[in-house]
């Protein structure tokens, strides 16, 4: 399985964000990862328990080949906003891409347990047990995703669709994950 992409940010609407993290982003966005972390190691250096910023710097690490220094900055981002579940997210795909499939997974494991029903944390937590090739994990664990309350709030109400078409959205999405891990799974190994 290809590695996912990484999980845009989602920063508060109640926040004035600095240049230097706007900046930032639109560097990576614009797949300069070299410029964005020029940035964002600067404005770090003035804010250095900023969430936002360790998160971007991380992805601007990771778009370098620093997977070190991106875990590093990963870990602080999950460790100052536990709750963010893209920061959550962005962390454990890092862990899987650096071939720690079992780590990431937990990291997941307990973001779900302080965020039960995140639809974007249920399908990176089914990812991860996929690439780990826990086939039957994934398939019960997408199965209970997609039986899961549709109304619960997401973690990330900054989305901007509504709750409902995310809902959906991430069901639609879950039930094609279900289908091709119970294939994989019948399959066997490769």
């Amino acid at each position: 399985m290809a590695a996912a992409e990484p999980v845009p940010p989602a920063a508060s609407p109640h926040r004035t964000l600095s240049p230097l993290i706007v900046n930032g982003l639109r560097f990576l966005e614009a797949g300069d990862a070299a410029g964005a972390d020029f940035l964002l190691q600067t404005y770090l250096a003035t804010a250095p328990n900023d969430a936002d910023g360790h998160n971007l710097a991380g992805l601007a690490k990771r778009g370098l080949g620093e997977a070190a220094a991106a875990l590093t900055h990963l870990e602080q981002a999950v460790k100052l906003a536990p709750d963010q579940m893209t920061f959550v997210i962005n962390l454990a795909m890092m862990r899987a891409d650096a071939g720690d499939a079992d780590a990431a997974a937990k990291v997941l494991e307990d973001a779900l347990t302080r965020l039960p029903g995140n639809a974007d944390g249920l399908l990176a937590y089914v990812q991860i047990l996929i690439r780990a090739r826990k086939f039957g994990q994934a398939v019960a664990a997408a199965r209970a995703a997609v039986m899961f309350h549709p109304g619960l709030p997401r973690a990330n109400r900054e989305a901007s669709s509504s709750s409902a078409e995310v809902s959906s959205s991430s069901r639609l999405r879950m039930r094609s994950l279900v289908d091709a891990t119970a294939m994989a799974w019948k399959a066997g190994p490769l």
